[in-house]
Formats: structure tokens, sequence, C-alpha cells
């Protein structure tokens, strides 16, 4: 890597979004972080989630085709172009302190069995919609052509919603009430169905609905980002796959000693998501040993010019602006927790 080469990091859920992050980072040794936060510039902007911020970076509008480019990532193949595609999603609706929260398919712990079960008898009852199709843990619905002129709703990302009151995330538009009594819909005959009730007789969460989002018509190809792209990936990332397949662009494996120039570190977006605070510290504990030590001695050997760490989230864009010092300078070597705890709490 030339050491002209300014590198993009973005780390979907390093700013946590609940109460306690004081008492995570009290127990955790962070040197590659609290390396680089010491030099930091730190800029909080309006939030935007870390599908959005990934489909903008490919050149998509705001509201993109969700559906089919996950699709395309989850399938290997990209469904055809102009065809219509929706998010339906498993998940389960809980009520909690009088609000209807609901947890996305990473909490539910889904089997391929209750999937095909489940969707098989999507299709014998919902067959007006369109056809439903699924994977191991995400559902689609490809949309009758009939139904071309209900794309112009809005249908709130699933990655907005989770843990949060559904009721602040309906359908808006001019066919909102299609949307919605759909859903009403599929709610009911998912908690009257015999997966949901396998699982409640279990003790698992339910799978009593289905979140739908991200409608669109399939591209035929996407606008590919000028970098070189990398990806550090612990769990399954099908928009980034698809984004990258529809772009003809290849995505490497993140390797320390050749970092590219836009790299995706997802180890953090499913613990965020899920307020899980002890996975959250674990995973950052590894990212912090696997990744930002490595891109912190980058850094400091001057291999490469500048570092941006961006992170989307639901309740800020937290980036991170690092350079070498000058070379007659000494570097800072951590930054303070008090440093840390501004950085990666609520904006002030």
């Amino acid at each position: 890597m030339s050491a002209h080469t300014s590198v993009l990091c973005a780390i979907p859920g390093l700013v946590w979004p609940a109460p306690g992050l004081h008492e995570i980072l009290s127990s955790l040794d962070l040197p590659g972080l609290s390396t680089l936060l010491a030099r930091a510039e730190v800029q909080h902007a309006t939030h935007i989630s870390f599908d959005a911020w990934l489909a903008a970076e490919f050149g998509q509008p705001v509201s993109p085709p969700f559906a089919a480019i996950r699709l395309a990532g989850e399938m290997g193949t990209a469904p055809d172009a102009g065809s219509l595609w929706v998010c339906a999603d498993p998940v389960n609706l809980r009520f909690a302190r009088q609000s209807l929260l609901l947890d996305g398919p990473a909490a539910l712990d889904l089997q391929a069995h209750e999937m095909t079960s489940l969707f098989d008898d999507l299709n014998k009852s919902f067959g007006d919609a369109g056809k439903f199709v699924c994977t191991s843990r995400c559902g689609y619905l490809a949309l009758d052509a009939a139904h071309a002129d209900k794309l112009a709703t809005t249908l709130s990302p699933l990655c907005d919603v989770e843990n949060r009151p559904v009721t602040h995330f309906q359908p808006q538009g001019k066919h909102a009430d299609w949307w919605s009594r759909l859903s009403n819909e599929l709610q009911v005959f998912c908690h009257n169905h015999a997966v949901n009730a396998a699982r409640e007789a279990r003790g698992a969460p339910g799978l009593n609905a289905l979140w739908l989002w991200g409608a669109g018509m399939a591209p035929a190809t996407l606008a590919a980002p000028a970098a070189r792209l990398a990806a550090h990936l612990v769990n399954p990332q099908p928009l980034l796959a698809g984004l990258a397949r529809l772009a003809q662009t290849k995505l490497e494996v993140f390797e320390p000693q050749h970092a590219a120039e836009w790299l995706v570190v997802d180890a953090l977006f499913e613990p965020a998501q899920q307020r899980d605070a002890a996975r959250w510290a674990q995973a950052l504990q590894t990212l912090d040993a696997e990744v930002l030590v490595p891109l912190a001695k980058q850094l400091r050997e001057r291999k490469i010019a500048r570092l941006t760490i961006i992170s989307p989230g639901d309740s800020t864009l937290a980036r991170f602006d690092i350079s070498p010092p000058p070379r007659w300078q000494i570097w800072q070597n951590r930054a303070s927790k008090a440093r840390l705890l501004a950085a990666l709490g609520y904006p002030a």
C-alpha cells in the first residue's frame, strides 16, 4: 500500500446505542482504539442506518431497492432486472414497557425447516400479493406486477426498528393502508402458524410477524466505489455482498498487512442492534486486536497517510479522522477513558 493512501473504515455499532458505556469500557483494554482516538478529530452528524450508508457508498438513492440487492448477495445471482421485491423478514413482536417492540431475525435463532414450512404455507394463502421466498433467516416477497404502484410507499428499514416501538415506524404514503393491511394479515397468519406455536412451546422467541421493508425494482447494475474494497466480517452481510455483485466489483477479505482503501467491519453491528452489552464488549476487544491495532501500526509507520473511521448508527453518524503526527512530534500513546467515553457515547 502506498504511503499516500487514505483508508476509510466503516464500523457500524461502534457508537454504543444504550446506557452503561462507562461500565463496559472500564473492564476493557483497547490499545488500538485508544491509540487512534488519542489523535482523532471527532465529528457527529445526523444519523444514518448502516444499510443506507452502504447503499449510498454504491451511489444508490435515499430509498434503494434493499430487498433485490440483498437477495443478490444471498442467492449468488441477481434477480431479474425490473422485478419487484420486498424484504419480508421474520420477527418477534413483544410487549415491553407498554410498547410493542420488535426483535429481528438475528435474535430468533431460526432453523431452516421453520422458515421453509412457514414460507411454503404463506404462498398457499397470500398468492395474490406475489411469491414468498426465504433463505436461512431472511424472507422476501416477489411482488406481483399488479402492485407496482405500491412501491412509492415508505417502509421503515428493519435495522431502524429493532428494539424500538413499532408504532413509530408504520408505512407512510399513498398506499400505506394496503401495506398496513397486508402486514396485519401476515402477523395474524404467523401468530397462528404451527412454527410459532412450536417455538413458544419450547420457550424460544416467537416467529409471530413479518417486517416488510426495502421494496423496490431490481437494478441491472450498480456503480462501484473507486476504492479497493475489503471486509472483516463476523456475521453474514448479504447486502454488502449483493452491492458488490451488482457493481461487478471484488470484495476482498481484510488482511492486516494489506489493508484496503475501503474497509467494512461488522463485528459490533448485531450486538449493538440487540443491546447485548456483554457480546458487544467481547466483540470490541477482538476487533481492536485484529483490526484497529494493525491499522494504528500502519498509520504510525506511515504506510497509510490518513485513516477515517465511520460508524453509522441509529443515534448518530460518528466520524473519526486520524493522521500521523509530524515526524518531529511524539505519537500520543493512549486516549483517556474520558475521551473514549466522549467519542463513543452520545454526542453532546
